[in-house]
């Protein structure tokens, strides 16, 4: 809920400056919305919050892209289900504004023994 009211913000926010926007969300591409007008286009992925606080969870896709893509964007929507803040970062801003902490790891067996 929080993530499409996100999305549907940003989304809503280009259009009104006259981009015309592409939902990617299902195409995996490491990015949300494809956003562009005769002078630029951008790939953004859109990180929403219930509160004020500005804190997400990013992908390992997700990071990938912001250093392959120079035109990808985070865009981070606080407080997404009442009043909904926008701020726009560049890979390079997102990495100085936020520390990132790996969660979790996705572990597979090495060894594919199938006599267990």
């Amino acid at each position: 809920m929080i993530e499409s009211k996100a999305i549907e913000f940003v989304a809503k926010y280009y259009q009104n400056l006259g981009y015309s926007v592409i939902d990617r969300q299902k195409d995996n591409v490491g990015y949300d919305l494809l956003v562009e007008n005769s002078i630029e286009k951008l790939h953004i992925e859109v990180k929403g919050t219930s509160g004020p606080d500005r804190r997400f969870f990013l992908s390992r896709n997700e990071r990938r892209k912001s250093e392959e893509i120079p035109e990808w964007r985070l865009a981070l929507v606080s407080s997404a289900l009442s009043k909904p803040r926008m701020k726009i970062y560049t890979a390079s801003e997102m990495e100085r504004a936020f520390s990132f902490d790996a969660k979790c790891w996705e572990c597979t067996e090495n060894n594919q023994d199938t006599s267990l």
